[in-house]
């Protein structure tokens, strides 16, 4: 996945409902993916949600070798994550690189 823009430009606003949970990308399985110079602004859960802190990119159960690189990430929750699944360890994810991205948060946003 290269060179696109994910935003969070919907409801809702100030002050937040609903149970908040979506990422940029969110991938069981994926094999060999690379995801360079992409976007990812206002990726943010409200914050009575019940899941909150997802991240923008999420590579889990299963997936091997992902490489997440030269990316902007604005005013989201949480970058990259690569994992969150401590129930069984054969589906946890296998190799892979984070690699110079440029986060910057402003809380007001």
């Amino acid at each position: 996945m290269e060179y696109s823009w994910f935003e969070y430009t919907g409801s809702p606003r100030r002050p937040w409902t609903g149970v908040g949970y979506f990422n940029g990308i969110s991938a069981h399985a994926a094999q060999n993916w690379i995801i360079r110079g992409n976007l990812f602004k206002n990726l943010h859960n409200p914050d009575t949600a019940a899941y909150l802190w997802n991240p923008a990119v999420l590579f889990w159960r299963h997936s091997v070798n992902t490489i997440t690189e030269q990316n902007v990430f604005l005013n989201v929750d949480r970058a990259v994550a690569y994992g969150l699944d401590n129930k069984n360890a054969l589906l946890r994810p296998c190799g892979g690189l984070i690699r110079n991205n440029s986060f910057a948060y402003s809380p007001d946003s």
